[in-house]
């Protein structure tokens, strides 16, 4: 019984770590898109300038 016990303490220790992760991953992909987002801009911005 202790085994089921410690198997599943192993598992919710893993569920939370792929949850802090996927939460990082999606706050890096925002911070990438806005740094996209920015820079299209800035270049569209640019290219009108230069017209």
């Amino acid at each position: 019984m202790a085994t089921k016990a410690t198997g599943a303490a192993a598992f919710q220790a893993q569920i939370a770590e792929l949850t802090a992760v996927s939460m990082e991953a999606t706050a890096r992909d925002i911070e990438l898109r806005t740094v996209t987002t920015n820079l299209q801009t800035i270049k569209k911005a640019a290219d009108e300038r230069v017209q």
